[in-house]
């Protein structure tokens, strides 16, 4: 019985937390979370979360220069070396 409860209880944060992560950040978090990057390092590494959040996602009242580069070796781009 005490696992059932457990087991429920685990369910539901479970889906607390994916209903949380869903719900769009707001502007000023994004733009704290932009100069908390920037602050560290001038340019910021984009990674898929990152594109997502802060490039694709609405709401969205700044503009971003995006450099991409082709670091691959395959690729062997000069320009990105």
């Amino acid at each position: 019985m005490i696992t059932n409860r457990l087991g429920t209880a685990a369910l539901f944060l479970a889906v607390l937390a994916i209903a949380y992560a869903a719900q769009p950040t707001s502007l000023d978090e994004k733009v704290k979370a932009l100069q908390d990057l920037l602050y560290r390092q001038p340019a910021v590494r984009m990674n898929m979360d990152r594109w997502k959040t802060f490039v694709r996602q609405q709401p969205r009242n700044y503009s971003m220069i995006i450099m991409f580069t082709a670091l691959s070796p395959g690729v062997n781009c000069p320009i990105c070396k």
